[in-house]
């Protein structure tokens, strides 16, 4: 695997689009990282049908309050089909069970929004490092 990493984030506000593009700019603009949007999860799953060969996405991001599919439910399809990629869920609601359903789901961690950044960003230069290191 080369880089880009690729990495999908599914959220129906696109302010947060705009936002995680800005926070990781750097990396964006160095190749380490390319980042896919998707509004909601039935976007993601459309585009994992057609292109999951072509295009590995890593990482996920995903929301969990969405229109036509919430993140919980993206979760369990993604980690069922694609064991493969790494899945992290933010949510406003900070509940534990919102918790405990995200990780029985699959998802790797999960956040409460508003989402630190910082965080998110030593997970990507984990997985860029990991990446550079297979690849060498």
């Amino acid at each position: 695997m080369t880089l880009p990493i690729n990495i999908a984030v599914v959220d129906d506000e696109k302010d947060f689009h705009l936002l995680f593009k800005m926070t990781f700019k750097k990396m964006i603009r160095t190749g380490d990282i390319f980042v896919n949007d998707f509004l909601n999860g039935i976007e993601l799953l459309d585009f994992l049908e057609l292109k999951h060969d072509e295009i590995k996405i890593i990482i996920l991001f995903t929301d969990i309050n969405m229109p036509e599919m919430d993140g919980i439910s993206l979760c369990k399809v993604v980690s069922e089909r694609y064991p493969d990629i790494e899945i992290y869920i933010a949510s406003a609601y900070g509940s534990r069970q919102y918790m405990d359903e995200a990780k029985d789901a699959g998802a790797k961690n999960f956040f409460t929004k508003p989402i630190d950044f910082k965080v998110i960003g030593e997970i990507i230069q984990d997985k860029v490092a990991e990446v550079r290191k297979k690849a060498s």
